[in-house]
């Protein structure tokens, strides 16, 4: 018997967004960033470097994607760090520059169609989920989509989860979660959903059966 014959798949499957259904180059965002810039210190690669790996923890992010900093505010914020000269319009374009298709990925979850419910659960902003929404015809598959700029939480706190769930009307046990962080999987797991680490497509579609 075929390994699709076997599985038998759950009510419901929830897909993390970024690094999974979408590939985030953070690296393209910064020289972005950096070529907007009137500080010409962002040219430099070591000084780039930190600078994204100071943007990606800070306070200003977690702001922004849990929905306490509009697009207009984040926009003010960066610009004063970054001393940028482009306008809003342009900002955006940049934020979004470094995203693209996981096209293994969504090849995997077009087989899911149909055969079961299938959710997008995201640690995710105005401006990336605007883009993505009409970019990506993978986000047309999706049941719904749930932005944690949008419920005022982000992953791994419970409180998204739940709300997921609740969306979707499903206990945790008839659902699985799909993550390629292993601290966000390992909170979906405690809630009682069955908790699958995105490594590979390869090793994903094993999991789901769908190979």
């Amino acid at each position: 018997m075929s390994q699709n014959a076997m599985t038998a798949l759950p009510k419901v499957i929830m897909f993390d967004v970024g690094n999974v259904l979408i590939n985030v180059d953070h690296l393209a965002i910064g020289i972005g960033l950096a070529n907007a810039s009137d500080n010409t210190s962002f040219r430099d690669r070591a000084v780039l470097l930190a600078s994204i790996r100071e943007w990606r923890t800070s306070p200003l992010i977690a702001a922004f994607e849990e929905g306490r900093l509009s697009a207009e505010q984040f926009y003010d914020r960066m610009k004063e760090a970054y001393r940028l000269n482009a306008s809003f319009d342009r900002f955006c374009d940049i934020w979004n520059s470094g995203l693209s298709e996981n096209t293994p990925v969504v090849q995997i979850v077009q087989r899911l169609v149909g055969r079961t419910r299938l959710l997008a659960l995201s640690n995710t902003d105005p401006v990336h989920f605007a883009y993505i929404s009409k970019a990506y015809p993978v986000f047309g598959w999706m049941e719904e989509v749930i932005a944690s700029y949008a419920v005022g939480s982000r992953k791994p706190a419970v409180d998204i989860y739940a709300y997921a769930l609740r969306r979707a009307g499903v206990e945790a046990p008839q659902t699985w979660y799909v993550d390629d962080r292993a601290e966000f999987v390992d909170a979906a797991a405690r809630l009682g959903m069955r908790g699958i680490h995105y490594q590979t497509p390869a090793e994903l579609a094993h999991a789901l059966g769908v190979e």
